[in-house]
């Protein structure tokens, strides 16, 4: 069966060095602003969605015009900043977030395309190998090392 070629590019290495400085500069002008979080710091944070934006953007609004329910420890100015930060940051990680996704599944697809010819001549040459095709020996030798093909499962004793 032929194969269907969806993606046929070849990208000028130009190309790949521009982007690869875009996303250096990009990162350079970002960092003072980006905090990494370890694991444990990730999992321990809440959570702030679509709907808990809302909520925090009409408390944050409330918290303005009704300081008297404002706690003490709450600094109104910095949760205006950091509020601020999220709604700046948002439409930055969307765009990274749909780049991302697209370099993915280009990715996905080339990768397709080159590793069916690849099993394909494998199958192949694994079939004359069998056959006793002293040429095709070595070369299956070689490639089968390297195939990660579909390991068979160890029969499970029942537990009847």
């Amino acid at each position: 069966m032929a194969q269907q070629n969806r993606i046929s590019v070849t990208i000028p290495q130009k190309t790949i060095d521009d982007v690869t400085k875009h996303i250096a500069d990009i990162k350079a002008l970002l960092k003072p602003y980006l905090h990494s979080l370890t694991v444990e710091e990730r999992q321990s944070l809440v959570k702030m969605g679509d709907k808990s934006q809302a909520f925090v953007l009409k408390a944050l609004d409330y918290s303005k015009t009704n300081s008297e329910f404002a706690p003490k420890s709450i600094n109104v100015t910095e949760w205006q900043k950091d509020f601020d930060a999220v709604e700046d940051l948002t439409p930055v990680k969307n765009q990274l977030a749909q780049l991302s996704s697209d370099v993915d599944d280009t990715i996905m697809v080339l990768g397709a395309e080159a590793y069916d010819p690849a099993r394909w001549y494998y199958n192949t040459v694994q079939f004359a190998a069998g056959k006793g095709d002293i040429s095709a020996k070595p070369i299956y030798e070689d490639l089968s090392k390297r195939y990660p093909g579909v390991k068979k499962k160890k029969d499970i004793p029942s537990m009847s």
